[in-house]
């Protein structure tokens, strides 16, 4: 992908997501978060990212976890 950064630096990257690109048309303008500091980092708004996916795979791990330990317990 590439973009422009307010700042009018050229930037050509690779979005973190987890999912596939494919419900977007060839020049369809999208949503792009970027980490100013690495701006080769984007996200693609409106796909979840490795680290959302982890996040919901730790809550439903937790949640496990609980009615596990709750079971054992009765």
């Amino acid at each position: 992908m590439r973009y422009r950064t307010p700042d009018g630096a050229d930037v050509v990257a690779r979005a973190h997501s987890s999912s596939d690109h494919a419900r977007f048309a060839v020049g369809q303008p999208v949503g792009l978060r970027y980490d100013p500091y690495d701006p080769t980092w984007i996200a693609v708004d409106g796909l979840p990212t490795g680290s959302a996916a982890t996040g919901v795979a730790a809550v439903v791990l937790g949640v496990v976890a609980v009615l596990l330990l709750v079971a054992w317990v009765v």
